[in-house]
């Protein structure tokens, strides 16, 4: 979303070129995704803010919103919280990755491995292929802002490590391939 009024910033203490990254010309960048709709012809213009351009995460060209991978992994039973992530992947330019918080803390390896293969599931009904986890993990927490947003680089730096993840099939790779992470 691009804004233009007297009370945006004036740019970024001792950061020229953040500031040449977001201002142009009296406009403001705030790098939020939105959504304009309008009821009706003569109507509002009803303006919905869909999330960060920074959180998306571009897989094969493909821009998948984070946000609607979370709400599919909340809408399978036994999740508590997800988040998704991003996990960097020399083929596609990145894969989405999915930490999950389940509603029993107390899950054995074999719930977790079942609870997995249950968020597999719902993602293979509800979503493109390019959306559908390569990697879940089962943690305890997700890492959140004062304001209550996920933290989304902290979830990759976490739990993506330098190689890229194994799938499910290798003539899918972007194929739901289960496995658990420990808390660190």
């Amino acid at each position: 979303m691009w804004i233009r009024t007297p009370a945006r910033m004036l740019g970024y203490f001792g950061r020229p070129q953040q500031t040449a990254d977001v201002l142009h010309e009296g406009w403001l960048n705030t790098g939020d995704r939105v959504e304009v709709r309008t009821v009706h012809p003569d109507g509002p213009v009803l303006v919905y803010l869909r999330g960060r351009v920074s959180e998306l995460i571009i897989c094969g060209g493909a821009n998948v919103n984070p946000d609607d991978v979370d709400a599919i992994a909340r809408s399978v039973p036994g999740v508590a919280d997800a988040g998704a992530f991003s996990i960097p992947d020399a083929t596609f330019g990145a894969l989405v990755g999915l930490a999950v918080v389940p509603a029993d803390p107390n899950l054995d390896e074999r719930q977790q491995r079942r609870l997995q293969r249950s968020i597999a599931a719902a993602f293979r009904d509800r979503a493109g292929a390019e959306a559908r986890p390569a990697r879940i993990v089962i943690t305890g927490a997700l890492s959140r802002t004062a304001s209550g947003k996920i933290r989304r680089h902290e979830l990759t730096r976490r739990f993506t490590e330098p190689q890229t993840f194994p799938t499910a099939n290798p003539d899918e790779p972007r194929a739901a391939a289960v496995g658990t992470q420990e808390d660190p």
